[in-house]
């Protein structure tokens, strides 16, 4: 026998074999069996994932999609190619088929879903054909090869099925780690196919291509040319000085391909803004025993899932030695079973080598994510299935009658377990429907992960549940005080309840951990902004472009604030500065379309804002801001569809109902306005609360319909409380609690009570003597 390196060929040392089994009599049969199988595959994935298509876009989803301009225009490849501000990655072929799914549906979740169940189908099937022909590799009496066609569907099911897979590919921006799986697989299967093909180039460079598009999607794919090394040696060549002499050629043109991963080391990566302190290298390597260990656990038993561990650094003896003595054992092992059975070993070698780049010494933020076993269970899946195969061969080889039993035994297990993990998988997608649920699911599985608590918080503030989600906050820093993230959110929650000063407070102890953060100034302004406090908010937005001057929203909303001061020509030269620095962000379009739609600049504004949506077509402000200012210009039945497009955005925004409700009633659409009145209404309540003045304009809108109806009594009713609401939260001399009291009146001559109509009246001249709508109504009701 001649061994080389370590391997050990029972091959004679003379030229490889390349050469497949020879086609069997039956070969119409064997084809059609290898199509059924294909079309199963399909079926059976489509099934697994058919619930997964609605999902909404989590975490990492937000920056590389919903905030990420550079996708906009599929036909700008100079912008789509290009490295995205804010992202710490530059994966250009991923952003490709980001912006490719925006040009088919925008913002519209499907498209993406559907592109990712693509990806997995197409890995499935090349990993199906891959197992299937290299089993046929060898000589006629190799024990797996009669079977090939059944040991690769069996593998490739439970590959495909498995519910660790869910985070791959119904976590949309993860696609990723599919794209990165899908190319690796098709390198090495371009390149077995070459080795035994007439004319191998167009399979060569087959692979070259394929390594390169996965480069450009991951940087894990830094391991293919390995993995492709280490097959070409195990199942195609007799020693590695014979897959050079032959192939040569093929590994200098994958050895560049790595040069697609120079930009990516160029761009900074700075991770998650939350996701804490760097890691050094032996801590990123201890802890990896322990992450190993866990990710083994999962591809035998895949539960708890969980969308993020925020695991932590191992400290102790025994958070280390009992999982590295447990990953320094397997490794011995595979070393051994690679000299010993090469074939065998090799699938315990490229489980390890595609785990490497996540899984080593190169330390990444986030110390484990299940994402990153994609690949590595391919090996590990059909480990088990031709094991489990070759022991049965072996009990039947000393048994010959139990081959019948054995072989339905073997099918029946494979349904059940493909049938189980699949069910695993279809349940797993629910979590993932709503960011909201699959945060709630991650914070109970890991209740110790300050980040997800954060997560959590901020959706249920985004969604009106404000005192919910500030109670995350505060469980977040129970967990980690130091986190400046946490701090700058829990403030501006506080300061949008009208809890100022708690709120100032948090966002202080915010900059205190993290001074220089531009955020934390920023979100402040919002905040203080949104309270009527524009003169704090403005300070807050300078101290932000003092940080960091092409901060284009900050730019944006301090233009919106100067603009609301009365100072508007330095309000449009930060508008104006703000489109310089993004031209292409629909936001800022959208706020200067505000800004002039304030300032009476109709035409104008409507120029931005129709901008800001070609830019971003389902941008749900835009066309809230576009149906103002086309309600202004009488252009009620285009306003309409624009208020109906931001609702369709945004179905819970109070402002949105409140809107197009005035402008239903404007074309004389009654009972239309008064159902989205009555949401307005519903809405502001379950936000706001009974006692907030915006609640009040709601309740004003809504009796003002009922009066143009004739429905006087419970126009009364809604009118009288809302006045009562302006008078309590903004006091008498506010100009809302003047109008309410005048609406009254309005209201108590239709229903015949003249002297509390005059009452009212009076009411108002006390307060404001120049009312001339005020008095000329007490003239009206004059005897």
């Amino acid at each position: 026998m001649a061994r080389t390196r370590g391997f050990r060929d029972r091959r004679t040392p003379k030229e490889p074999r390349l050469r497949e089994t020879p086609e069997s009599p039956w070969r119409k049969r064997r084809e059609a069996k290898t199509w059924a199988a294909g079309l199963l595959i399909l079926l059976a994935g489509a099934a697994a994932y058919s619930n997964s298509t609605h999902g909404e876009f989590v975490f990492d989803d937000a920056p590389a999609i919903s905030m990420n301009p550079s996708i906009r225009r599929l036909w700008r490849l100079d912008e789509v190619l290009a490295p995205v501000d804010k992202l710490d990655y530059y994966r250009p072929v991923l952003n490709l088929s980001l912006a490719a799914c925006y040009s088919v549906g925008g913002l519209e979740v499907v498209p993406y879903h559907l592109f990712n169940l693509g990806i997995h189908l197409g890995a499935a099937l090349t990993l199906f054909g891959l197992v299937r022909r290299t089993l046929r590799l060898g000589p006629r009496d190799h024990p797996f090869g009669p079977a090939s066609t059944s040991l690769a569907l069996a593998a490739t099911l439970l590959w495909m099925l498995h519910p660790l897979h869910t985070e791959t590919v119904t976590y949309v921006v993860q696609r990723c780690e599919a794209m990165y799986g899908l190319f690796s697989l098709l390198a090495l299967y371009c390149v077995m196919r070459g080795a035994s093909a007439a004319r191998p180039r167009r399979w060569y460079a087959g692979a070259v291509a394929a390594c390169l598009l996965g480069m450009g999607s991951k940087e894990a794919t830094a391991v293919a040319p390995f993995v492709i090394l280490l097959y070409d040696r195990t199942f195609l060549a007799s020693s590695l000085r014979s897959v050079f002499r032959q192939r040569w050629g093929l590994y200098v043109a994958l050895a560049f391909t790595w040069g697609m991963l120079v930009p990516a080391l160029l761009v900074s990566r700075s991770g998650h803004p939350d996701a804490g302190q760097a890691v050094t290298v032996w801590e990123y390597a201890r802890s990896q025993f322990g992450v190993v260990v866990h990710y083994l656990r999962l591809s035998v038993w895949p539960a708890p899932l969980c969308l993020d561990y925020q695991w932590p650094v191992a400290q102790s003896v025994w958070d280390i030695v009992p999982p590295a003595a447990a990953i320094g054992t397997l490794a011995v092992l595979v070393l051994w079973t690679l000299w010993r059975w090469p074939r065998w070993g090799f699938l315990g070698a490229s489980f390890f080598l595609t785990l490497a780049p996540s899984s080593s010494v190169i330390p990444i933020l986030d110390l484990a994510f299940e994402h990153r076993m994609y690949l590595p269970l391919a090996p590990l899946v059909v480990a088990i299935v031709l094991g489990v195969y070759a022991a049965g061969r072996k009990l039947i080889s000393r048994r010959p009658s139990l081959q019948p039993a054995a072989q339905w035994s073997g099918v029946c297990l494979v349904a059940v377990l493909a049938a189980t993990l699949g069910t695993l998988t279809y349940l797993r997608n629910d979590d993932y429907r709503t960011a909201l649920r699959i945060w709630q699911d991650t914070v109970a599985k890991a209740p110790k992960n300050s980040r997800a608590h954060t997560n959590l918080g901020a959706i249920l503030v985004e969604r009106g549940r404000a005192d919910e989600g500030i109670a995350c906050y505060r469980k977040a820093l129970e967990i980690d005080p130091r986190n400046a993230r946490t701090w700058a959110n829990l403030g501006i929650a506080l300061i949008r309840q009208g809890r100022v000063d708690e709120g100032r407070d948090c966002c202080q102890k915010a900059l205190e951990l993290d001074p220089r953060n531009a955020g934390t100034h920023y979100g402040f302004g919002v905040a203080l902004v949104e309270q009527g406090r524009v003169e704090e908010g403005v300070a807050c937005y300078r101290k932000a472009l003092e940080i960091e001057p092409d901060h284009a929203d900050a730019h944006s909303n301090l233009g919106l604030a100067l603009v609301q001061q009365g100072k508007i020509d330095e309000g449009i030269g930060h508008f104006l500065t703000a489109l310089e620095i993004a031209p292409d962000q629909a936001e800022v379009r959208n706020n200067f379309g505000h800004a002039l739609l304030q300032l009476g600049r109709l035409d104008e504004a409507l120029l931005q804002l129709r901008t800001a949506l070609e830019l971003a077509p389902d941008y749900a402000s835009a066309h809230n801001n576009l149906g103002r200012v086309l309600t202004l210009q009488g252009r009620f039945g285009e306003a309409r569809s624009h208020y109906e497009a931001a609702l369709a955005g945004a179905p819970n925004e109070a402002q949105f109902h409140h809107n197009l409700s005035h402008v239903l009633a404007q074309m004389g659409k009654v009972a239309e306005a008064i159902h989205h009145g009555r949401r307005a209404a519903e809405l502001r309540k379950e936000t706001l609360g009974e006692r907030h003045p915006d609640y009040a304009a709601s309740l004003n809108n809504l009796g003002l319909m009922y009066q143009s109806e004739g429905d006087h009594a419970r126009a009364e009713q809604l009118l009288r409380r809302a006045t009562e609401i302006w008078k309590e939260t903004l006091g008498e001399t506010h100009p809302d609690y003047a109008a309410g009291l005048r609406n009254l009146a309005v209201i108590y001559r239709a229903l015949g009570d003249r002297e509390r109509a005059a009452t009212v009246c009076r009411q108002v001249l006390e307060l404001n003597p120049g009312d001339a709508q005020a008095r000329y109504l007490l003239e009206l009701l004059a005897p």
